[in-house]
């Protein structure tokens, strides 16, 4: 798994160039949080370009700061002063993935899109400015995307909008990053397509407007690396296994109704059994620890060791990501 994604931690020393190192990979998605107080997850990538920050927890369109991300590096990157990567003595978790060595323009669909793409780990970044009424661009990975995050970058603040392979009709339905709102089915967003292997179909007026630049970030699963899907809750804190495949270094799980946040887990946070650090992706709260939230990451998957509504509620269902630490068959017990 590290290969292709990996956690670091780090404290913050205020200073106008602080270097985050030890990744195995040169970063190409980024995604940043303060863990010990209130402040926005921040994302960069290489796309994009370097002080160029999006906010999970936020409808707020691109903007620039010289004081954030200032550059990626061979094993990681380095960070200015900015409150929301490197402020002094607070502490940080990021998140980083290898989106592959080149950005190269995507002709496949009826718009040209920016491609970043690592197909061997199943992730691209893609930019392109949408045209009038219903085009299609291409995502450059080797099959249809199992989840797609896309967020407008100029014009009107609008939501994120999550594509997932677990929500209930692919060609039209979608999830917001940024709220508690559960899954909402509209037609008109994607011209009720889903997905290809090649492309992804949007529609002006919908996610965004007619000349709108926005950027996508696309996953397709990986067996051994990552795992997109959906589970149905039982009410019950005995444990409820989730099989990924794999040791999960990462969570991210959203029931698909309304009311309840998404819950991300991982094990850098969380060294050991139960994990009980969680984040909450559609707000800029620090991090919160609870058993009431708590799950197992184990060899093949995860357990769910609480009954409460948000993650294991009975007959509920829920949407989850996850990405590998070891694959199953090097995975030790935790």
């Amino acid at each position: 798994g590290k290969d292709a994604f990996d956690i670091k931690l780090w404290t913050g020393n205020g200073s106008n160039s602080k270097s985050i190192t030890g990744y195995e990979f040169s970063p190409d998605l980024v995604w940043i949080k303060r863990y010990n107080s209130a402040t926005n997850f921040a994302v960069y990538d290489t796309v994009r370009g370097t002080t160029k920050t999006l906010r999970t927890d936020s409808t707020l369109i691109q903007s620039t700061d010289s004081t954030s991300l200032t550059s990626f590096n061979s094993d990681g990157f380095t960070i200015g002063s900015s409150n929301l990567v490197n402020s002094w003595n607070n502490s940080y978790v990021g998140w980083a993935f290898d989106a592959g060595s080149s950005t190269v323009t995507n002709t496949t669909g009826t718009m040209n899109s920016q491609v970043r793409a690592n197909q061997t780990a199943g992730f691209s970044i893609v930019t392109a400015t949408q045209g009038s009424d219903v085009k299609t661009w291409g995502h450059g990975l080797s099959s249809k995307p199992d989840m797609i995050w896309m967020k407008n970058t100029s014009g009107y603040n609008y939501n994120w909008y999550v594509h997932h392979k677990g929500l209930d009709h692919p060609a039209r339905n979608f999830m917001h990053l940024n709220t508690t709102g559960g899954e909402v089915s509209n037609n008109n967003w994607f011209n009720d397509t889903a997905p290809t292997s090649s492309v992804v179909t949007t529609k002006a007026g919908g996610m965004w407007n007619s000349g709108d630049n926005f950027v996508a970030y696309c996953w397709n699963e990986v067996p051994g690396y990552s795992s997109f899907g959906t589970y149905q809750g039982d009410g019950s804190a005995n444990g409820l296994f989730i099989y990924t495949g794999f040791r999960p270094a990462f969570v991210l799980i959203k029931y698909k109704n309304s009311g309840t946040p998404w819950f991300l887990y991982d094990t850098t946070r969380s060294t050991y059994n139960s994990a009980e650090k969680v984040f909450y992706p559609n707000t800029y709260a620090n991090e919160a620890t609870s058993s009431w939230y708590a799950i197992d990451i184990v060899s093949n998957g995860f357990v769910l060791r609480t009954s409460t509504g948000e993650v294991n509620g009975f007959y509920r269902y829920y949407i989850y990501s996850a990405f590998a630490e070891h694959p199953f068959k090097t995975a030790r017990a935790r």
